[in-house]
């Protein structure tokens, strides 16, 4: 996989778009539930999460555990 990528669910709707680069996800992907709410946003760096992400349950509200800042991967935060 390399460069621009976009995912859909069953239904057609879309569920992740982002850019692949050799094969690791690379900068900003956006996740969708089958509801067309989102689901989460983040960067990835060199195939990890990097920098600020925020998750969200189905019904909007954010999902602590998952969001907060990364580094290489790990929740510091």
């Amino acid at each position: 996989k390399d460069g621009p990528w976009v995912s859909y669910h069953d239904d057609g709707g879309l569920h992740h778009k982002g850019i692949y680069n050799d094969g690791k996800r690379e900068g900003l992907w956006i996740m969708y539930w089958y509801t067309g709410q989102l689901n989460a946003k983040g960067h990835y760096k060199d195939g990890k999460k990097e920098g600020p992400w925020v998750s969200y349950w189905i019904d909007g509200t954010v999902i602590e555990g998952n969001t907060g800042t990364y580094k290489n991967g790990v929740k510091v935060d």
